[in-house]
């Protein structure tokens, strides 16, 4: 028993246990410069691909965002088996163009095309339905019906709007933000800042989501034609708790960091790391990594561009964590802690040499002397001792 006892203890202070993927946040200042706020939005894009990261969403967490998606796709579907073709036209509608935004919610985006597409042809509304599969199949071209969801007429629309997916002809669109500037997501791809011209875009329907941190997105299905410019116009629209995360931001760039702006910045959106982005002009941008559970700053790197070319976001991210673990409970165990601060390192160094310290007093012991007959431990008479028999 002691034995066990020791082992849990000595595996519980020497090693990390699986965990999930850290959540992350990537942010800016609110009056970033157009080359701050499109190294956020490919930061955000980088971070999402990573398999052992998880991008924390503000949209979501402070009013917006594809939170609502997935309280409207469950709401959907339940009206559409109880053939409330109506009702479950507008909550999927709402669902799918939620999802389409955003490429981490592909399949959540198709199965809320498919539904869609059924309550549109049980409307007797066959065109739309063809719009509908059209962007679907655009999403995803080699999609398949689940078993007994697609009766003929189903199938038929769906045949037609995969012929409008595969359309060859090519048109154009703009996408502009009224007073400021947005993301643009194409079919839920990062394409750039508006104002934007993307070229080259196949003829047929495509998701068109203008993002901007602290606004509701601006999101529709914009038909692109051979014959005209397609152009959608974004604007703001504050949603809940925006202020609040504007103070949050501003105080990130303190030296040291305000603690409070890094515990309300933690609280508001559950994230454990946060990643700003700052710079006063092309030439002196930053970027800083904070441990939201620590409340510190754990390194701030600068990001040079030779020759006006920027590092890809990979690689950013690469400089970023270099040295260090983003998945361990510290990420600073693995890393040169004399970069951000003396106080942080000594602290670390401390903690550490007294979990040390206990390992070689206690546990050790304990794993060495469990398996004699009398478990090592007995009372020295006349004396009140307990002694380690050795």
């Amino acid at each position: 028993m002691i034995r066990a006892l020791a082992a849990s203890l000595v595996l519980g202070l020497c090693s990390t246990a699986a965990a999930d993927r850290p959540r992350i946040v990537v942010i800016s200042g609110p009056d970033a410069i157009p080359v701050v706020t499109a190294l956020k939005w490919s930061l955000r894009g980088a971070v999402e691909a990573r398999d052992e990261m998880a991008l924390v969403g503000l949209g979501d967490l402070i009013g917006g965002g594809a939170a609502a998606g997935a309280m409207a796709m469950e709401k959907g579907v339940e009206a559409l088996e109880k053939m409330d073709f109506d009702s479950a036209s507008d909550v999927l509608r709402q669902a799918a163009l939620t999802f389409v935004g955003y490429r981490s919610r592909r399949q959540d985006a198709v199965d809320a095309l498919f539904h869609l597409g059924r309550a549109q042809v049980a409307r007797r509304k066959p065109k739309q339905a063809e719009t509908t599969f059209a962007l679907l199949f655009r999403l995803m071209p080699t999609y398949q019906p689940p078993d007994g969801t697609a009766p003929p007429s189903v199938r038929r629309a769906m045949a037609v709007g995969g012929e409008r997916a595969n359309q060859m002809r090519s048109g154009q669109l703009e996408a502009s933000w009224e007073g400021g500037v947005a993301a643009v997501f194409v079919n839920g791809d990062y394409r750039g800042l508006t104002p934007l011209s993307v070229v080259g875009l196949p003829v047929g329907p495509h998701h068109v989501r203008l993002a901007k941190d602290g606004s509701a997105d601006t999101v529709a299905v914009t038909e692109v034609s051979a014959r005209a410019v397609a152009r959608i116009v974004g604007k703001f629209r504050a949603l809940p708790k925006s202020t609040l995360l504007e103070r949050v931001v501003q105080g990130l760039d303190y030296d040291p960091p305000d603690t409070d702006a890094l515990r309300n910045l933690a609280a508001m959106t559950g994230g454990q790391q946060a990643i700003l982005v700052r710079g006063d002009d092309d030439d002196e941008l930053f970027l800083s990594l904070y441990d939201l559970t620590r409340q510190h700053r754990v390194r701030t790197v600068p990001v040079r561009a030779p020759g006006g070319i920027m590092p890809s976001p990979e690689a950013l991210l690469g400089l970023l964590y270099a040295g260090l673990d983003p998945q361990a409970p510290n990420m600073l165990a693995a890393a040169d802690l004399a970069a951000e601060g003396e106080f942080w390192d000594h602290r670390w160094l401390l903690w550490s040499a007294a979990a040390v310290g206990v390992i070689a007093a206690v546990v050790v012991p304990l794993v060495i002397f469990a398996d004699d007959d009398t478990q090592g431990l007995e009372p020295t008479p006349s004396t009140g001792a307990i002694i380690i028999r050795y």
